[in-house]
């Protein structure tokens, strides 16, 4: 059972109070219900408990809140019932064991990873964040990428990947170092018919030692090693970079198979991004570990995967409900899998039949969760009576 715990600061919690504006959170109450209701959608879409345990006494106490909370209950009770499925076609793998091999290459960089806060006055503000590097964009500044790629994602522990049930992608974000047990388990993969993106150095501190046979035995691709730093970042076909080109960092890997096909290449010319049938797979090589939402976008859609939103919004879903919170203004258009009618959960209110379509209006930071399915109306009757009790 995955249990996330929701430390969100408030426009409630002490120090934003203080100093309003502080620690990029919320400032107003309409906003920590936007923010909230982004959790809370995360959370149903997962299928997964949350914890409303504040970090500071008052975060979530206030008034608007306690409806969205006795909504999710009613809405929770029914996705169970009805025994809603996950559906999501990519993985995040990620080691546990690894973790111990990660190098930190540079305690403090620009970060490629934009935080976006409000200011004191209300206004809303974007700013690298400096990091340590490859660490932070390799875990938060990936997740939160993958989230804004339209599609569901799951998080699956690279020690457990024999366990996990079938994907479209894998996406291999930590994976340094591995044992038998992977290998065997990434062999198999190989052999069907999915996607599988390596990052930066996969498998180069197999049995913690530095070896390029150890990482083509795991990824299928013919990899050299820098001899100089260089950015962790590729020039693109249409001459933009994508990755971190503020820093330059060692060791960097390329590939030189020579069948591969090339998406971009190191300031030294190496190929630091590309793809190439590996078995039955399509396989990925990015050597910049910051992988920009354009190369993800086109990893999935290549995939099959299907995708909800094209937005770059936060998204998350399942085989019943959409949750989107816009990142940006504008009109947003969700792509269902199939049609069906569609409520708004917030306002209870049906706003499309037999639908697999939906379009409208947001405001920056709005969030909507759609239920989408048959039963929409019952669903609708239920949300309606839980709210008189």
């Amino acid at each position: 059972i995955s249990f996330v715990e929701d430390d969100t600061r408030t426009h409630n919690t002490i120090d934003v109070m203080s100093t309003p504006g502080s620690r990029s959170q919320v400032i107003t109450e309409q906003q920590s219900l936007n923010v909230m209701r982004r959790n809370i959608g995360v959370y149903l879409c997962r299928n997964q408990p949350e914890n409303y345990n504040p970090m500071f006494t008052g975060a979530f106490n206030f008034k608007s809140l306690e409806k969205d909370i006795a909504m999710r209950r009613v809405l929770g009770d029914f996705c169970a019932e009805k025994q809603t499925t996950r559906n999501a076609e990519v993985a995040i793998v990620v080691s546990e064991k690894a973790i111990v091999s990660m190098p930190v290459l540079m305690t403090a960089a620009p970060s490629g990873y934009l935080n976006q806060y409000y200011n004191a006055d209300g206004t809303v503000e974007r700013t690298p964040l400096v990091k340590n590097i490859p660490n932070y964009e390799m875990y938060v500044g990936n997740q939160g990428r993958f989230m804004r790629t339209g599609a569901p994602v799951d998080i699956v522990l690279a020690e457990a990947l024999d366990e996990a049930k079938p994907y479209k992608v894998y996406a291999f974000l930590n994976c340094f170092n591995y044992d038998k047990k992977f290998l065997d388990t990434v062999k198999k993969l190989q052999q069907k018919k999915c996607t599988l993106l390596w990052v930066y150095a996969p498998g180069f501190a197999y049995q913690n030692k530095a070896s390029l046979n150890a990482m083509k035995q795991l990824t299928g691709f013919q990899f050299k090693q820098a001899t100089k730093s260089l950015m962790p970042a590729v020039i693109l076909p249409d001459g933009s970079y994508s990755g971190i080109s503020t820093t330059r960092v060692k060791p960097i890997f390329s590939v030189t198979d020579k069948d591969v096909r090339i998406l971009g290449r190191y300031e030294d010319g190496t190929v630091g991004l590309a793809s190439r049938k590996v078995g039955n797979t399509l396989s990925y090589f990015s050597g910049p570990w910051l992988m920009e939402l354009p190369f993800l976008s086109q990893v999935l859609k290549e995939s099959g995967v299907h995708i909800f939103s094209e937005t770059g919004d936060p998204l998350e879903a399942n085989d019943s409900l959409v949750m989107i919170h816009a990142r940006n203004p504008g009109v947003k258009k969700i792509k269902l899998p199939r049609k069906a009618d569609v409520l708004d959960i917030y306002a209870n209110k049906i706003i499309a039949r037999n639908t697999d379509v939906i379009e409208f209006n947001s405001a920056i930071h709005e969030t909507k969760l759609f239920y989408y399915g048959k039963d929409a109306d019952v669903l609708q009757k239920k949300l309606k009576d839980g709210f008189k009790r």
